[in-house]
């Protein structure tokens, strides 16, 4: 639910709305005092002081809006009340500058009482201003000091902006802090805001600074220099105050944290434990499988070796087989020089003695073939046979899934006479197969002998 600031309410209206009853208190916001009241009591408000809301804007309280009040009807109003206008405006990202031209309204236009035309250049030196009678806003001008302004501007995080001197003269109104830096400059019926404030004119960070630049235009403005000088210790007083607050509500925020984050180690801690112990007892389950294990392979050792050395003599007698080697998880197996039939023409072809690598770990789709004879173009330039790529890869189609279990078995003899076949057969309804027209032609005369 918001809240709503009128500033400057007379004691005469204040009666008025606590004899109707309407629940207000007074409060001094961004330093103008006045009276704030609930969301369902506006209307009623409005209807006891006999006016209408001329604007509303943010103030620097979350939840509490400022309500700028014309005591005549709306329509009425409008004829006899001051505008602002926009002159030049430059904003890097193109963005029009209506939201400015809403703070303008609410802050500085009910104060000034007269046209405002409002201009931004980003960062020009000031210009003469014209005698016309109304009042000119210069928003982004002065002296170019080669600095950078905080990244933070009245408390509101900004990054960093170039920093602008004042210039000629004029009194200069700077950040209510220790050290501020200057953010305004004015004199008669002008004033240069000496912050590039409006540079990518669509930021909300930028529309809230400006409107704290202009609250202080006004503030300042206003008061003579003994009251100037009360509501700048009061502006410390309430900024030391609520710097202490929001000291204790990091600290206790802290504080907080460390109890939940210490709650939450221990609760974690103690899942942990009990994690552990389970995971403790698998542990020890599966070291006492394991040893269980070992013995059992242990005891057989002596039969699966007799049984792989087997498995190696199988592979040497293998029909076609001429030689083998192992070395670095391969088992290398070279052939006789092996053939294969065409069944569309029913001819005989020389594919070539091979070197068949098994990949004992299943490695490049377990095994790869190449021909020690020649290399043929058929399907690519320099296959190995007419379903095996220049790279050894073959394309194994329902083979594909015979050879990882295989070789998963140790079968690596079983492998071979797969490998073997594979080479011999052909499929010239394949893309690749059916240029094994390609492989040397075996004469008649000695097909019989192949």
């Amino acid at each position: 639910m918001k809240n709503f600031f009128f500033p400057d309410v007379s004691p005469e209206k204040k009666q008025r709305l606590q004899e109707a009853q309407v629940a207000f208190c007074d409060l001094e916001i961004d330093g103008s005092s006045g009276i704030v009241l609930d969301e369902p009591e506006l209307t009623k408000a409005l209807e006891v002081l006999g006016a209408s809301v001329a604007s509303e804007g943010a103030t620097s309280y979350e939840g509490i809006f400022k309500i700028i009040l014309w005591s005549e009807t709306p329509s009425s109003a409008v004829a006899v009340q001051p505008k602002v206008s926009v002159g030049k405006w430059y904003s890097a990202d193109g963005k029009s500058p209506d939201e400015f031209v809403r703070v303008v309204e609410e802050v500085l236009l009910p104060v000034v009482g007269r046209d405002i035309v409002m201009t931004n250049a980003d960062r020009e030196p000031r210009v003469p201003v014209p005698d016309d009678g109304k009042f000119h806003l210069f928003v982004g001008y002065g002296q170019r000091t080669g600095k950078n302004t905080p990244n933070t501007i009245f408390g509101v995080k900004t990054g960093a902006y170039t920093e602008l001197a004042p210039e000629g003269d004029g009194s200069v109104i700077t950040e209510p802090q220790e050290g501020g830096m200057a953010v305004l400059q004015y004199k008669g019926n002008a004033a240069w805001v000496l912050v590039n404030i409006a540079h990518h004119g669509g930021q909300g960070y930028e529309h809230i600074v400006f409107r704290h630049i202009l609250e202080e235009f006004v503030a300042e403005s206003s008061l003579s220099p003994e009251e100037r000088e009360k509501r700048k210790k009061r502006l410390a007083e309430a900024r030391r105050k609520a710097s202490r607050e929001a000291y204790v509500r990091e600290c206790s925020a802290r504080f907080e944290k460390t109890v939940a984050s210490t709650v939450q180690a221990i609760s974690d801690g103690k899942n942990e434990i009990v994690r552990l112990q389970q995971a403790l007892v698998r542990k020890i389950r599966e070291v006492q499988g394991a040893e269980r294990k070992l013995e059992q392979l242990n005891a057989c050792k002596g039969g699966e070796l007799e049984k792989y050395g087997q498995e190696f003599d199988k592979l040497l007698a293998l029909p076609k087989v001429r030689d083998m080697q192992v070395a670095d998880g391969v088992v290398k197996v070279f052939t006789d020089t092996l053939y294969c039939t065409d069944p569309r023409s029913g001819k005989r072809h020389e594919i070539g003695a091979f070197r068949i690598e098994i990949n004992t770990s299943g490695a490049n789709d377990g095994v790869r073939w190449f021909n020690l004879t020649r290399r043929v173009d058929g399907y690519e330039r320099g296959m190995q046979a007419p379903h095996v790529f220049p790279q050894g890869k073959a394309c194994l189609g329902n083979t594909a899934e015979v050879f990882p279990e295989l070789i998963a078995n140790y079968e690596f003899a079983a492998a071979a006479v797969v490998a073997i076949q594979f080479v011999e057969s052909v499929n010239v309804d394949d893309a690749a197969g059916k240029y094994i027209n390609r492989w040397p032609e075996v004469p008649a005369e000695e097909v019989k002998n192949v």
